[in-house]
């Protein structure tokens, strides 16, 4: 693997490594294909929030993303090797046929529930943690709004990580397990199926992706007998 020497050499080595050209990434982080040209030749810095972007875009992992921020405001960094990036994001996520989903309808009328749950959020960011309901008939479109709650919040805020799970009255013996089990499982790997039906972002799929060797040692050092149990095994090996 090659050593990383330069923010501009950084970029254009991991949109190598995922397999994007400069217009795919442009449209990702949402500017010209000239600036990631220009990024990447060094004859341009990005901006704070372009940089935040292209660390999400790039699948940064989280260890070495103060680094990047760092390189892309042309403070100094040790050199990098790009061996240390070997967590590569979910295969699903490269390939095009499945990253190339139907857009979603736009999301409207709905901004005072946004902003009703964004002042709960800030109240559980600051140690007021508590549990909120969202009621409504089936259809009203609850799982829609939390999907777009958390796409939004996790674009402002980077350090936020968003797992969702669900319950089911008819579903057996099982069911009162079966949140945690969809918790369990998104952090560690199984997102495809949510990718698939719009109900989890890009953005939140690379921070799961990201803990994930976070998520697997806790997981062996303090609840193994959770493997096979309440998440397959052969999957996660």
């Amino acid at each position: 693997m090659n050593e990383i020497v330069s923010f501009g050499d950084w970029v254009r080595q991991r949109r190598k490594m995922l397999g994007l050209t400069q217009a795919a990434l442009a449209k990702q982080v949402g500017c010209a294909v000239i600036t990631i040209k220009k990024i990447e030749q060094e004859e341009r810095r990005p901006s704070a929030q372009m940089a935040q972007l292209l660390a999400d875009q790039l699948a940064i992992p989280q260890s070495l993303r103060d680094d990047f921020l760092k390189m892309g405001r042309g403070q100094f960094v040790p050199e990098i090797s790009s061996s240390q990036e070997v967590l590569l994001p979910p295969a699903f996520l490269q390939h095009k046929e499945t990253a190339a989903r139907q857009a979603m309808p736009p999301f409207v009328t709905r901004q005072s529930e946004l902003a009703w749950l964004a002042i709960h959020l800030e109240a559980a960011l600051e140690g007021d943690g508590h549990v909120v309901f969202i009621l409504g008939e089936a259809g009203r479109g609850k799982t829609r709004l939390m999907a777009e709650f958390a796409r939004h919040t996790q674009e402002s805020r980077t350090d936020l990580v968003v797992v969702e799970a669900h319950c089911y009255d008819q579903a057996g013996s099982g069911a009162p397990y079966m949140p945690f089990q969809d918790v369990l499982r998104s952090l560690t790997g199984d997102m495809e199926a949510r990718w698939k039906s719009g109900n989890i972002s890009r953005t939140q799929v690379l921070r799961l992706w990201d803990l994930l060797p976070h998520t697997i040692q806790a997981l062996v050092e303090l609840g193994p007998a959770l493997v096979d149990t309440l998440i397959p095994g052969k999957p996660l090996l």
